[in-house]
C-alpha cells in the first residue's frame, strides 16, 4: 500500500531483496505502474522506484540528469554506482561517465566487434556439443548446471585467456553473489569465492604483463585506452583499470546470459507448440531471443544517481537522490507493448530494455545473442523432446538484480554423442580457494575501488 511522506512523496514498501518478490514481481510491477509509477521506498537508505517505460527512458533523453559514477570515502566504502547497496568493486564502463566512459568503452569495443563474435561461435558450439555429450546418453540433466551455466563461463574464460579448468571457481560465487541476501551464510560464502577470483585476476594481469598469451587480458595490457584523435590521449590502461574491465566482462557475460537462456528453455519446455515453431522455423530464433529478453528481463534494474533537481512522473527528484530504473517493469508496460504478458515471437517493433539503453547499452549484447543462439539451437536439435520438471526447478531465492535459476531438471530420450576427445578439462574444486601466489603489488582495496 502507498503512503505519503510529509513532503508529498508516495512511499511504498518495496525491497528488491525480499524473497516474496520472486513469485509476485509481475503483480508488484503492474501495481506500481498503475498506482505509483515514481515512488519512494525507505529500504536500504531510501531510493526512488521508476516503473513505467516512458519514465525509465528519461535516462536517455536527459542523460545529464543521471550518473552511474561510483565514489569511495576515506574508509573505502562505496557510494553511488549502479546497484543498491553499492557494489564494493568497480565496474567499468558501466560505473563511469564521459569522458572516462569513452576511454574504457574504446578499450573494450574491439573485443566485441562482429568479426570477433563470429570467430568465437565455432568454439562456443564445440563447448556446447561437448556439454550435451556429457548428459545425452543418460536421458536426464539439469539445464542450468549442465548447459546454461557452464557454456557462458567457458566462453568468457576463453575470451579472457584464462584456464578453462577454473570455470566453476570463477562462476559459482558470481552466481551465488547475485541472489544471496546481505549478511547470509550464502553471501559470506560467495564473498570468499569472489575475493579468491579477484586475486586470481590480479595475478593473471601481473603474469601476462611479463608473458602475454592469447586473450582479452593481454590485449587490454597492450591496448591504448583511446585513439589519440578521439580524446587527445593514447595512454595505456593501469592494472586497476584492466581489473575493472575484466570484472565487467566476467560479470556481464555470465549471469545475465545464463538467466536469459535458462528462462527461455524452461518456458519452451512448458510450451511445446511454441518450441516446435522454433524447431520448424529456426530463422525465428533471433526474434525469439529479443522477445525473451523483453519478457523475462534477465537484468531487472539499473540504479542511477540524480545529478541535479528535476521532475519525473510528477515527483520532485533532488540532486543526490538514488533512482532504481525497473527494466523488468518497463518491459511489461502496457502503454508501450501490446499484450505485454504474452510471449510473441512476431512482436514488431520490440524496443525492449533488456540490454539497457543509450551509452550504457550492453557492449556484449552480440556475444549474449550468439551464446543464446548456440545453446537454444543445440538443445532443440539434440534434445528435441525434452521435458522440464517444473515443480523441482529452483529459481534464485531473491532477484535484486538478475532474474535467474539455480536448477532446472529435465528429461529426454537418450541420444548419441557427437564429439571426440574433450577440450573442456575437469573443473577444479569449489572448496579449495587457496590464495594464489604472487600479484601485481596492488592492495585488494586498490583493485576493488579503482582508487
Amino acid at each position: 500500500m502507498e503512503r505519503q511522506l510529509a513532503d508529498g512523496r508516495p512511499i511504498v514498501d518495496y525491497d528488491h531483496y525480499d524473497p516474496a518478490l520472486v513469485a509476485n514481481a509481475d503483480a508488484v510491477y503492474r501495481h506500481l505502474r498503475a498506482e505509483a509509477p515514481v515512488a519512494w521506498t525507505p529500504h536500504h537508505g531510501g531510493f526512488w522506484l521508476v516503473s513505467r517505460y516512458d519514465d525509465v527512458m528519461v535516462r536517455m533523453r536527459e542523460p545529464d540528469a543521471f550518473s552511474s559514477n561510483k565514489t569511495y570515502d576515506a574508509d573505502g566504502q562505496p557510494h553511488g554506482g549502479v546497484a543498491i547497496p553499492p557494489l564494493h568493486f568497480w565496474l567499468v564502463p558501466t560505473e563511469a561517465e564521459k569522458p572516462e566512459w569513452l576511454r574504457f568503452r574504446a578499450a573494450l569495443a574491439p573485443m566485441f566487434f562482429p568479426s570477433e563474435i563470429a570467430r568465437l561461435r565455432e568454439m562456443a558450439q564445440r563447448f556446447c556439443d561437448e556439454l550435451v555429450d556429457r548428459v545425452i546418453e543418460q536421458g536426464h540433466c539439469d539445464l542450468v548446471k549442465d548447459i546454461t551455466q557452464p557454456l557462458p563461463s567457458l566462453v568468457t574464460m576463453h575470451m579472457l585467456g584464462l584456464p578453462l579448468d577454473e570455470w566453476q571457481r570463477f562462476t559459482i560465487p558470481l552466481h551465488q553473489g547475485t541472489w544471496a541476501l546481505p549478511g547470509s551464510p550464502q553471501a559470506d560464502q560467495a564473498r570468499q569465492g569472489i575475493e579468491w577470483f579477484f586475486g586470481y585476476i590480479q595475478r593473471a594481469i601481473a603474469e601476462q604483463r611479463q608473458n602475454p598469451r592469447p586473450g582479452m587480458i593481454s590485449r587490454l595490457i597492450d591496448a591504448k585506452a583511446t585513439s589519440e584523435s578521439r580524446l587527445g590521449q593514447g595512454d595505456r590502461l593501469s592494472d586497476k583499470e584492466i581489473f575493472a574491465l575484466v570484472l565487467q566482462v566476467a560479470t556481464g557475460g555470465v549471469d545475465t546470459t545464463t538467466a536469459l537462456t535458462s528462462n527461455a528453455l524452461l518456458w519452451l519446455g512448458q510450451n511445446p507448440d511454441a518450441r516446435q515453431k522454433l524447431v520448424d522455423n529456426p530463422a525465428m530464433l533471433p526474434d525469439a531471443c529479443e522477445e525473451f529478453m523483453r519478457y523475462f528481463s534477465p537484468l531487472q534494474s539499473l540504479v542511477q544517481t540524480a545529478t541535479r533537481d528535476f521532475e519525473l512522473g510528477g515527483q520532485a527528484i533532488a540532486a543526490g537522490d538514488r533512482l532504481m530504473l525497473l527494466y523488468g517493469s518497463a518491459n511489461r508496460d502496457e502503454r508501450q507493448f501490446a499484450d505485454p504478458d504474452t510471449v510473441r515471437f512476431d512482436r514488431t517493433p520490440n524496443a525492449h530494455l533488456g540490454f539497457g539503453m543509450g551509452m550504457h547499452r550492453c557492449i556484449g549484447m552480440a556475444l549474449a545473442r550468439m551464446m543464446f543462439s548456440v545453446m537454444v539451437t543445440t538443445v532443440l536439435k539434440r534434445l528435441p523432446d525434452y521435458t522440464v520438471e517444473t515443480a523441482a526447478a529452483q529459481h534464485y531465492p531473491s532477484m535484486p538484480t538478475v532474474n535467474g535459476w539455480i536448477s532446472i531438471p529435465a528429461q529426454f530420450a537418450p541420444g548419441a554423442r557427437v564429439t571426440g576427445d574433450p577440450i573442456i578439462p575437469p573443473s577444479k574444486s569449489l572448496i579449495d580457494f587457496d590464495a594464489p601466489p604472487g600479484g601485481s603489488g596492488l592492495s585488494m582495496m586498490d583493485i576493488m575501488t579503482g582508487g
